[in-house]
C-alpha cells in the first residue's frame, strides 16, 4: 500500500499539532504560537540542532515514533521541504495504522507535534536538511516510544 503525500496545512494538521509559518511579507509576531508541553516533573527543555541526509524515494517508513510526555518542534534552518508523516492513536496506545497522512511541509513551515502524536522521524526532501528540535527530554526510554511496522509503508512524494 502506498499513501501519498500531500501539501502541509494548518487545517489538514490541526488535529495532530500546530504548522507555524509567516504569511505575508509584513512583519510579525505571533507569541504562544504553538502548545510547547511536558508532563514530566523532571524533564528538561532540550533544544537540539540536527543534520539529515536527503531521504530516498520513495519513502519507504519502518516506524514510527511518540513522545508521551512532550511536545516536539521542528524548525528547517536550510528551506529543504521535508516529509511529515502522523497517525492517530488506538484506544491501546497503539498506532491507528489505518489513519496514517502524510504531508510535504516546505522549508517555510515549522511544526509542532501534540504530546503523544504518532510520527514519523524527519526525512528532508529535497537535499540535507538541517533543524532546530525543541523536546522535553530526562534521557530515558520514555522520552521516545517506537513502534516497528511489519511491514514497510511506501510514502509517495510527487514533485
Amino acid at each position: 500500500m502506498a499513501i501519498i503525500a500531500r501539501p502541509l496545512t494548518a487545517a489538514a494538521f490541526a488535529p495532530y499539532g500546530q504548522v507555524l509559518e509567516a504569511e505575508g511579507h509584513d512583519p510579525a509576531r505571533h507569541d504562544f504560537a504553538a502548545r510547547l508541553a511536558s508532563a514530566r516533573l523532571f524533564a528538561r527543555p532540550n533544544l537540539a540542532f540536527m543534520r539529515m541526509r536527503l531521504g530516498t524515494r520513495p519513502v519507504l517508513a519502518r516506524a514510527l515514533e511518540r513522545h508521551p510526555g512532550s511536545s516536539q518542534a521542528f524548525v528547517p534552518m536550510g528551506g529543504t521541504r521535508y516529509l511529515v508523516l502522523v497517525v492517530a492513536k488506538l484506544p491501546t496506545g497503539d498506532p491507528d495504522l489505518a489513519t496514517i497522512t502524510a504531508f510535504v511541509a516546505s522549508g517555510e513551515q515549522a511544526i509542532n507535534y501534540d504530546m503523544d502524536v504518532w510520527h514519523h522521524p524527519m526525512v528532508p526532501l529535497a537535499g540535507p536538511g538541517a533543524f532546530a528540535m525543541l523536546r522535553w527530554d530526562e534521557r530515558d526510554k520514555m522520552d521516545t516510544l517506537w513502534h516497528h511496522l511489519a511491514q514497510p509503508l511506501e510514502i509517495q512524494i510527487p514533485d
